[in-house]
C-alpha cells in the first residue's frame, strides 16, 4: 500500500482572520497561553491545538509565528461572549483561483513550498510494475502528469473558503464556541484595532459580597461617576511587571439592568481598554456603596489622584487604599467592538468571498 500523503503547511496558501468565540471562565486557567504548566488548560492553548489539529495553523511553530492577537486578556475563572483573536490560517484558495479586485483577499500568502502531487492508486501500480530499466522514465511521467492534474485542479474556480467555524467546533470542547469569522488585513491587531469593548457583571443583591440587601440605585449612583475620562490607579491591579505609568482609561457608558428571568442585575461597563482587573476592582467599590459602607463620594475621591485647583480642600488619594476585589465568576467579557467597515462577521457555513 501506498505511504499516506505527508502534509506540509507550507505548501498550502494562508489568510489572516478574526475569530469571534465564546468561552466558559470556570473551565480555564484564563485566557493566555503560558510558558509553564497550568493546574487548568488555558483558552488559548485549546484553541491553538484545535487549530493544529484541524491544519489551520502550522502545528510545528508558535503563536507568534502566526501573527496572532488577542483583543482582552481574560483571568481565571473570567468568561467571554465575544471574545476576538486574529491570526494567519490555512485557506482553500490557491494562487490560480485567488479572486481578484474588487473581491481580492486582502491578507493572501501564497505557498512557500511545493505541493507533492497526489498519485491514484492506478499510477502507483503503473511505477510499480514497469520493468527496472524504465521505471524512472515512468516515474517521471506519471510524477509530471499528476502535477499537470493538481495545478489544472487548483486552478478551477473557488467559490468558498474553508469552513473554519465547523472545523474548529468539531474539534473544541463544548465550554468554547466559535461564533464567526471575518476576513481582516495584514496588519489587523485583535487588541489595537478594537475600539470598546463591553462588560458585564452579574449580581444578585440578595447574595453579595457584602450580604444581602444591596441597594442597586446607590450602586448606579456610584457607577456614573466612573464615566468619562479619569486616572483609574486606585480601581486596578498594578502590574510592576508591565511598567504602565499612564493609569488614565475612558468609560463611553455604564449602566445596570435587571435580568427579569434570572433575578439578577448586570452592571454594563463599555470602555475603549481597561487595566489589570479594573472592572473587579470597580465592582467591589461599588459594592461597599450598595451595601452602605461607604458614600457615593468615594467614587470621586479615588479619582482625586492630584490636587484639584478648583477644590483644593478635598483630599487626594496617592496610595490604593486595601479593598479585596469582586470574584471572577460572575464577570464575562461580553463584545469587543471593531469599525464595521473593516471587520465583517461571517457565521454562515461558508462564505464567498463576494458575499
Amino acid at each position: 500500500m501506498p505511504s499516506s500523503k505527508p502534509f506540509i503547511f507550507n505548501s498550502y496558501s494562508q489568510r489572516k482572520i478574526a475569530l469571534k468565540f465564546s468561552y466558559s471562565g470556570w473551565s480555564y486557567n484564563g485566557l493566555a497561553a503560558q510558558s509553564v504548566p497550568t493546574p487548568l488548560p488555558t483558552v488559548e492553548q485549546t484553541l491553538w491545538d484545535a487549530l493544529s489539529k484541524g491544519r489551520l495553523v502550522d502545528a510545528s511553530k508558535s503563536f507568534d509565528s502566526a501573527g496572532w492577537s488577542r483583543c482582552g486578556r481574560t483571568d481565571k475563572g473570567v468568561s467571554s461572549a465575544g471574545q476576538v483573536v486574529a491570526l494567519w490560517v490555512r485557506s482553500a484558495y490557491t494562487p490560480y483561483n485567488a479572486p481578484h479586485a474588487p473581491h481580492a483577499i486582502e491578507a493572501f500568502k501564497q505557498p512557500t513550498a511545493a505541493r507533492p502531487p497526489s498519485l491514484s492508486k492506478a499510477q502507483h501500480a503503473s511505477i510499480d510494475s514497469a520493468d527496472e530499466s524504465e521505471r524512472d522514465s515512468v516515474r517521471e511521467r506519471v510524477y509530471k502528469e499528476a502535477h499537470e492534474a493538481q495545478i489544472f485542479k487548483e486552478s478551477q474556480p473557488q467559490t468558498h473558503e474553508l469552513n473554519y467555524i465547523q472545523i474548529l467546533n468539531s474539534l473544541l470542547p463544548p465550554s468554547i464556541r466559535i461564533l464567526g469569522w471575518a476576513p481582516v488585513h495584514p496588519a489587523f491587531d485583535a487588541r489595537f484595532d478594537c475600539l470598546r469593548r463591553h462588560y458585564k457583571y452579574y449580581v444578585d443583591p440578595a447574595a453579595s459580597p457584602q450580604g444581602p440587601g444591596l441597594d442597586v440605585g446607590r450602586m448606579n449612583t456610584a457607577l456614573q461617576r466612573l464615566k468619562g475620562t479619569h486616572d483609574f490607579r486606585n480601581f486596578c491591579k498594578v502590574d510592576a511587571s508591565k511598567q504602565i505609568k499612564n493609569f488614565h482609561r475612558t468609560i463611553h457608558d455604564a449602566w445596570i439592568e435587571r435580568e427579569e428571568n434570572l433575578n439578577l442585575h448586570c452592571v454594563n461597563l463599555v470602555g475603549s481598554a481597561f487595566l489589570y482587573h479594573q472592572v473587579r476592582c470597580m465592582m467591589a467599590v461599588l459594592f461597599l456603596v450598595g451595601c452602605g459602607k461607604e458614600e457615593v463620594s468615594v467614587v470621586d475621591d479615588l479619582m482625586r489622584v492630584e490636587l484639584d485647583p478648583e477644590h483644593p480642600h478635598l483630599p487626594t488619594v496617592i496610595g490604593k487604599p486595601i479593598y479585596d476585589m469582586a470574584h471572577d465568576l460572575p464577570l464575562c467579557l461580553y463584545d469587543c467592538v471593531y469599525d464595521d467597515s473593516k471587520v465583517v462577521w461571517r457565521s454562515a457555513p461558508c462564505g464567498s468571498e463576494s458575499e
